[in-house]
């Protein structure tokens, strides 16, 4: 069954996050009015029911003290990965989305669409007007909500295994180099409708030079493919693999690629990050190398 709960506003200050950065015009002084009819400095809190939609969640909250099941609103409770958060005052929802709540918004202050391209438009904002940011968010303190919401990576990177299990690839993404540096740099996450996770990964070459004690005149190719470099990637992911977090985090192969990523080929956002769908697309073949029976000579099995 559903569960709904109220959680309590942090202060006084009851704007939304655009109104405090750019004020409230005159065009938006009708929605203000019309929120004061509504709590203020709440974010509403609830679960999910089995098959329903955004429309039904928000219904069941904002048509009274109601929750998206009947349940009734009650004090407080710690918040989990089946539950969304809608703040009133700020018109954004958190939606679940597979193991993270995806952030949504609507209001005075977000535009209502692509100028002259209902297909963009389409395919970023849900049926009810809300613009899907593709960004996560998550609590700072799950046992206190009223303590705000972090960035919690990207939604739309994020896929399941073959097994249903959710993989969020920008943690992985960080743990990974954090756990072999100096050797990785950056690294995709593989493994969509697959039965494990592997890694397209960028070598710091510096790095893997220093491991392998060779020459500055040695290649890429020679670094990467040298013993002491394979031994201490092998080393350092069965070490992650062990920390735990089962199969949304075990690392079983990896390719160390030379060709650097291409902005050219979009690799590489205006933001200088890697862009993990456009890197997919591009080299497909290595993921495929990746994924055979038996993995080729370029394949690190961990």
């Amino acid at each position: 069954m559903a569960r709904t709960t109220v959680v309590p506003g942090s202060g006084p200050d009851d704007r939304s996050i655009f109104e405090r950065f750019f004020g409230l015009g005159d065009a938006a002084q009708s929605a203000q009015e019309a929120r004061q009819q509504q709590p203020r400095g709440q974010a509403l809190a609830y679960a999910a029911p089995d098959g329903g939609t955004l429309s039904d969640l928000k219904s069941g909250i904002l048509g009274g003290v109601s929750g998206a099941a009947g349940a009734a609103v009650g004090p407080a409770a710690r918040y989990d990965r089946y539950t969304a958060v809608y703040d009133i005052s700020s018109h954004t929802v958190y939606l679940p989305n597979g193991t993270k709540l995806e952030v949504r918004v609507k209001g005075p202050t977000v535009t209502p669409g692509y100028l002259n391209d209902p297909k963009k438009t389409a395919e970023a904002f849900d049926e009810e007007g809300y613009y899907s940011l593709g960004d996560a968010a998550k609590f700072l303190d799950p046992d206190k909500p009223e303590e705000g919401l972090v960035f919690d990576g990207r939604v739309t990177e994020d896929f399941k295994l073959s097994s249903g299990t959710w993989v969020s690839t920008g943690t992985l993404r960080a743990d990974v180099v954090a756990a072999t540096s100096p050797l990785v740099a950056d690294a995709v996450v593989c493994g969509l409708d697959k039965p494990f996770i592997a890694l397209l990964a960028w070598p710091n070459i510096a790095g893997a030079r220093a491991i392998a004690g060779l020459p500055e005149t040695a290649t890429p190719d020679e670094i990467v493919a040298h013993p002491k470099v394979v031994a201490h990637l092998r080393e350092h992911l069965a070490a992650h693999n062990k920390g735990g977090g089962g199969s949304s985090t075990r690392i079983a192969r990896v390719i160390l690629m030379t060709e650097p990523p291409s902005i050219d080929g979009h690799e590489m956002t205006d933001k200088g990050y890697v862009n993990q769908r456009a890197t997919l697309e591009r080299r497909a073949h290595l993921v495929a190398r990746l994924y055979e029976e038996t993995p080729p000579a370029d394949v690190i099995v961990v």
